[in-house]
């Protein structure tokens, strides 16, 4: 992967314009998510989708992105941060997608970067189908006393 080749910005506001491109990309994807894809993905992106090898590059993107049911439901993102220069953004969040007359849960994990023209460009996207987060160990109850 090349290096993002904007100027540097601060990580907490690279993080705030990826949210934005974020929100734009799961508004599209509702519709048509390989062309939602296809219109942030960079020139040298890679995208894995399972049972596929690996896309390196947008043309081979565009083909793999097709393996993928037409829409997707992506919620906001769950958690990501971004690099000291703010020119690199990662994400993740759980997917929704309808596929063989069933709906299916899972997470997408995206990395971002800031290319010439501070546009932000997807340089990997992977969905991971049907893993479920453990469940929470949390309770609202003090600990036994010893």
């Amino acid at each position: 992967m090349t290096p993002g080749a904007a100027t540097p910005m601060d990580p907490v506001a690279a993080l705030a314009a990826v949210d934005q491109a974020e929100t734009a990309l799961a508004e599209a994807a509702g519709a048509d998510q390989r062309a939602a894809h296809l219109a942030v993905l960079a020139e040298d992106a890679r995208v894995y989708v399972a049972r596929r090898p690996p896309a390196a590059g947008k043309a081979e993107a565009a083909a793999a992105l097709s393996a993928w049911p037409k829409t997707f439901l992506f919620a906001p993102r769950t958690g990501g941060g971004a690099s000291d220069a703010g020119d690199l953004v990662w994400t993740y969040g759980e997917a929704a997608w309808e596929a063989d007359a069933a709906l299916h849960q899972g997470w997408f994990v995206r990395v971002w970067r800031r290319d010439e023209g501070e546009v932000w460009k997807l340089v990997f996207v992977q969905l991971v189908p049907g893993v479920a987060p453990p469940p929470l160990r949390v309770t609202t109850q003090p600990p036994p006393a010893s």
